[in-house]
């Protein structure tokens, strides 16, 4: 019909970060630039919970429906795990600068790219960084994961491919310009295909060698 089912007006900020909703878990979670995290219910609206940080949140969020957490990353240099139920916090994971991208889950840990210029490897079960891999650049682009390689960009014009679990350089495309949003990756005809955007108004199409 068109007519709103339901409608939060209580932010007290402006809101940059996209809305993460999660059926299964009957949430719709979003961060704002008030500080504060809000989980609403994804029926009626209501508020269930909010999470007070200690910056911005620029971006969405991730689920872990085992754990039954929201995972999600902040300006103050915070990757929050918030259990979704209760609010109440699971774990934070620190970085040296703020964070202005999604995070990805892969089983047990989470990867994600910071304004410090490094990419993070976090466990949820041993709650610590795994791993870190230096950038020449500051990382606004989200991580793609196709199997147990991530794909990420960063301003320093580098496209990588990281093993999940160590964190190994698998390759290392350089690019003429900053890599500032997230690729897309998949497979075409079995073959790896990734598509690329970069700041200087250009799209790339890499197919994987024979």
């Amino acid at each position: 019909t068109g007519k709103a089912k339901w409608t939060y007006y209580e932010m007290t900020g402006l809101t940059h970060a996209s809305p993460a909703v999660n059926t299964k878990l009957g949430v719709v979670v979003s961060g704002c630039n008030d500080k504060f995290i809000y989980c609403l219910d994804r029926k009626t609206g209501n508020l269930k919970w909010r999470f007070e940080t200690k910056g911005e949140v620029k971006y969405s969020a991730v689920f872990d429906e085992r754990r039954k957490l929201v995972i999600i990353a902040g300006m103050d240099g915070g990757v929050y795990c918030i259990h979704t139920e209760t609010g109440e916090l699971y774990n934070r994971f620190s970085a040296f600068s703020g964070f202005y991208s999604n995070p990805v889950l892969y089983k047990d840990r989470i990867i994600i790219g910071s304004l410090d210029k490094n990419i993070y490897c976090y466990d949820l079960v041993q709650k610590k960084e795994i791993w870190h891999r230096a950038t020449r650049g500051r990382i606004f682009a989200s991580p793609a994961r196709l199997d147990d390689r991530i794909f990420i960009g960063s301003n320093d014009g580098v496209l990588y491919e990281l093993d999940v679990m160590t964190g190994a350089a698998q390759t290392l495309t350089v690019f003429t310009e900053r890599i500032v949003n997230k690729i897309c990756v998949g497979i075409e005809k079995g073959k790896r295909v990734l598509y690329v955007p970069t700041h200087a108004c250009q799209l790339y199409k890499l197919i994987e060698k024979e």
